[in-house]
Parts: C-alpha cells; structure tokens; sequence
C-alpha cells in the first residue's frame, strides 16, 4: 500500500524549450525497489493525447523502481503553445531540435545524469526513434509502443506483405473470437 501510494506522488515542473515554448512535466520518483536500475523513462505521448493519459503507466514504472517523466507535446494539455490561425507553424523540426533536448536535459538534470531511456507511444515512438537515431548518445534506450512504419508500398512486393499483414489480422480476430466466446 505505501509503495503504491508513494508511486502516486509526482509534482510538475515547467521545462523551456530552446525557442521559448513552455512545457508542463510531470516527474514521478522512483518507489526505493533493492537492486533497481537507476533510469530515467521519458514518456512521449501519441499525436494530441495528453500526457495525463499516461499517468498509470508512469505510477506503475515508478513502482518498479524506475524515474518517469512525461511530457507534453505542443499545442497539448500542458503546453503553452496553442494552436489557431493566429500562431505560427511548427512541425517536427521545433519537436526535434528544441522539444527534446529541453527534455532531455531536465530528466537528466531532475536525476543527476542517470541514463535516459525515450518510451513514445505512436507518434512519440516515431519521433523517439529519429531523435535517438541522430542522437544516439542522447539515450541509453527507446522503448516503442504501437508505432507505424513506412507505407506499405514502399516495400519490396507490396502486395505479398499486405496480403500477410490481411491474414495476421484474420487470424487474430477469429482466435480472439474464439477466446471470447470459450470463456464467455
């Protein structure tokens, strides 16, 4: 009970990054775990979901032992950027030359240069692996949860992978059909 109610404590900060954009971040302390790795997760929510979305997952991580941090994107829940015809574009380039290394420095500056490993969800996890790909050092990890890939006709024998990517989904329907109807 004490660590599930100590991994429920987090406290936000406010984090600038390089073009003058606030950003609201939530920062969950590792629950003390014997023997836990000493890691900074750095949560990077799907295109305009909320960074409170993922409040659970963080609650959980710390109880394991492990720093969260999450953030939002621009123009979302706690960014001071909003988007109307009034403000100016962004686009991936702000996100990757000054959202993540604002963020990046505060989770390591919050835990005195412990690694830092990227958890992105979707468009996070997109944006993660490019960061992480020109900055390696930056990571000592990327976790990817639910992220797309390149059309798929951009593949050798485009319609032999949809065909395969058709009869996975087919399977998985008729197995979860039949798992809900078994246990029903």
């Amino acid at each position: 009970m004490s660590e599930t109610k100590a991994a429920n404590t987090h406290h936000d900060e406010v984090v600038t990054s390089a073009d003058g954009v606030r950003h609201t971040v939530m920062l969950h302390p590792a629950v003390h775990v014997a023997d836990a790795p000493k890691t900074t997760i750095l949560i990077l929510p799907a295109l305009g979901v909320s960074a409170r979305h993922y409040r659970a997952l963080a609650d959980a991580l710390a109880v394991l032992g492990f720093d969260v941090m999450r953030v939002d994107w621009r123009a979302t829940g706690g960014s001071t950027l909003t988007v109307s015809p009034c403000t100016p574009d962004f686009g991936y380039t702000e996100l990757l030359c000054a959202d993540f290394p604002a963020w990046i420095a505060h989770a390591k500056q919050w835990r005195g240069e412990q690694p830092v490993v990227l958890f992105g969800h979707s468009l996070g996890a997109q944006l993660s692996a490019v960061y992480v790909g020109r900055h390696p050092e930056q990571a000592a990890g990327l976790v990817i949860v639910a992220a797309g890939t390149v059309h798929w006709r951009t593949w050798p024998a485009p319609w032999t992978l949809l065909a395969q990517t058709q009869l996975i989904a087919l399977v998985a329907y008729k197995n979860t059909c039949f798992f809900y109807t078994f246990w029903k």
